[in-house]
């Protein structure tokens, strides 16, 4: 027993190296290695071992370095190759660390033990792979597997660029003049430089992200789909050239760029044709003039011109330019999602931007619907704070104006519209009828009636949707021929006769003539929400019996504590549930 105590309470590194050595066989392989090389490879880190290796398929001796970081297990192993074999070696990169896993599939927490025989196992798999007898088809392919991670490192000789460029166009040809637009930074975050063949969809980020008048520069980028995967970012103007050479469209319009007689920065976006998910890589060609040449000037337009052409051919830096896409379709599910794609070309019309109809525009935003149109005539009050997504930034402004604010912060690309008017009035007239769907929030008895009547056999699907008091039963009922079919579900009052909760006080008033609130907390409105979102996209994506009341019911001891009971539902009801009724016939 004592035994076995004293194996179990043994440190981490030392349950490792035993375990290491039990693979190795003998300790003339194994050795540890010195303090400082493993702090300067994992700084904090105080165990490591070496082993060498068999000669690669480049007939090159390397060594395998083995450290174990300061909280390991928690934190995985980490390998390195010496000498390092970036661009030599799948996976080796440029600082000789030799990636194992995945984002987000390493092993960690595991026991000791075990985390080493995964580590050797993705090891071994990687040495095949550098084999002299390995097939070199198979090593390629694993490097044009991993093409961006190759490109993305920074090695001796190799520049960066200081901004971080966001693509917010989907990749498009073969080869597509871009325009870009630059952002400066603002709270410590580097610098945006926008990209895109749409120059709204620039405005609209430059807006979102802090600089409504930012200029966009036309045919100031370039976008390639090439046809084999670049493996490594190109150093030189030359070398940039011998990339583009299987794409001449694109090769002559860089030359073109190149002999302007005002130079200015031109940015190369490239990615891999007939490759899914399609990524991007960026490169920034700067105009760097040689030492030695006069800066004309500013006025003597002509002598800067004859300087730059005198030098212009070799005057280019090349700098690696850190991009992320940032398009439509890559947010809304990187590219996977075909539900979010379809929904790109949907519009919705959403009547009430209070408390529930606030969860619902945003909900709808982040699906990925094209264009929503947002109607409600009522201002922020800061009553409204605890329930609704707006802040107290957006007090005093109308609700529908400040929520399009929001909106456009969060997905830019969104084309939103207030219309600060009730769904009665004139000015909403025309978004009942250019839209694929009217929703309906605002739980007004007016509003509901008049929609049902204008909309009538419009063809326009209509979905009406409303809480109950405290939030603990929520509906959504929708009309795809227009609204007639939802008449019956209320009564002359608009009352809701399918109603679920019955509650002792069945209005709260307030101080003021005819004032009154109907409570609901925030969380049990974002589940009524989630009902109004998936129904809302069930009917937008033609997916099976959109046309019926669902109803989302919450919890039995919530609604018992709160004083309210159950309408024909049994005692024994579960913590949640969604139930689906047909609509009754048309009047």
């Amino acid at each position: 027993m004592a035994e076995g105590a004293a194996i179990a309470t043994r440190p981490p590194y030392e349950l490792a190296e035993a375990h290491l050595r039990q693979h190795f066989g003998h300790t003339g392989v194994l050795s540890p290695l010195p303090c400082t090389t493993i702090d300067k490879s994992v700084p904090g880190a105080r165990h490591g071992w070496s082993l060498p290796l068999p000669i690669d398929y480049l007939g090159q001796s390397r060594e395998l370095r083995l450290i174990l970081p300061a909280h390991f297990p928690a934190e995985p192993i980490r390998a390195f190759i010496h000498p390092a074999a970036f661009l030599q070696w799948p996976h080796a990169e440029a600082d000789g660390h030799l990636c194992l896993w995945p984002d987000g599939l390493s092993p960690v927490a595991y026991d000791p033990e075990a985390q080493v025989d995964r580590c050797l196992e993705r090891i071994r798999e990687i040495l095949g792979l550098t084999a002299h007898d390995c097939d070199p088809a198979l090593r390629e392919a694993e490097f044009a597997r991993e093409w961006l991670s190759y490109w993305e490192q920074t090695v001796a000789g190799s520049y960066r660029a200081a901004s971080r460029a966001l693509f917010v166009t989907p990749p498009l040809g073969e080869a597509t003049p871009l325009a870009t637009c630059m952002v400066p930074s603002r709270d410590n975050q580097p610098a945006k430089l926008l990209i895109g063949a749409d120059t709204a969809a620039l405005h609209a980020w430059g807006s979102a992200l802090g600089d409504p008048k930012a200029t966009v520069a036309e045919g100031s980028a370039l976008f390639v789909a090439l046809a084999h995967p670049p493996i490594g970012a190109p150093k030189d103007l030359e070398h940039v050239r011998q990339l583009l050479q299987e794409s001449p469209p694109a090769l002559e319009h860089l030359e073109q760029y190149l002999q302007r007689p005002e130079p200015a920065p031109f940015c190369l976006v490239l990615s891999v044709r007939d490759v899914s998910p399609q990524m991007v890589a960026a490169l920034e060609l700067a105009p760097n003039p040689p030492a030695g040449v006069r800066t004309p000037h500013p006025r003597d337009q002509k002598r800067r011109q004859r300087e730059w052409q005198r030098v212009a051919a070799h005057a280019w830096r090349v700098r690696v330019q850190p991009i992320e896409r940032a398009d439509p379709i890559w947010i809304h599910g990187r590219g996977f999602d075909t539900d979010a794609i379809a929904l790109r070309s949907k519009r919705v019309t959403l009547i009430g931007c209070g408390s529930l109809g606030g969860l619902v525009a945003q909900a709808l935003a982040h699906a990925g619907i094209g264009r929503i149109t947002l109607v409600d005539p009522e201002i922020l009050e800061a009553a409204n704070l605890g329930r609704h997504v707006l802040d107290s930034r957006d007090l005093g402004r109308a609700k529908a104006t400040a929520l399009a604010s929001r909106l456009r912060a969060q997905v830019p690309h969104l084309d939103v519209h207030p219309i600060s008017h009730r769904v009665q009035d004139p000015a909403t007239e025309s978004a009942l009828k250019n839209t694929d769907l009217v929703i309906c929030t605002a739980a007004d008895w007016p509003a509901e009636h008049h929609l049902m009547d204008a909309m009538g056999d419009s063809g326009v699907p209509l979905l009406l949707s409303w809480a109950e008091p405290h939030a603990l039963a929520g509906h959504s009922v929708a009309d795809t021929t227009g609204g007639r079919r939802l008449v019956p579900l209320f009564d002359h009052d608009g009352l809701a006769i399918r109603r679920k909760t019955d509650w002792p006080e069945t209005e709260w008033a307030l101080p003021g003539c005819s004032a009154s609130h109907q409570p609901g907390t925030f969380s049990r409105l974002q589940r009524v929400a989630s009902l109004v979102v998936e129904h809302v996209t069930d009917v937008l994506l033609h997916t099976a019996s959109p046309d019926e009341h669902r109803i989302w019911l919450g919890d039995s001891q919530t609604l018992t504590r709160l004083g309210g009971h159950w309408i024909d539902s049994p005692s024994t009801h579960s913590r949640e549930s969604v139930i689906a009724a047909p609509l009754p016939d048309a009047p």
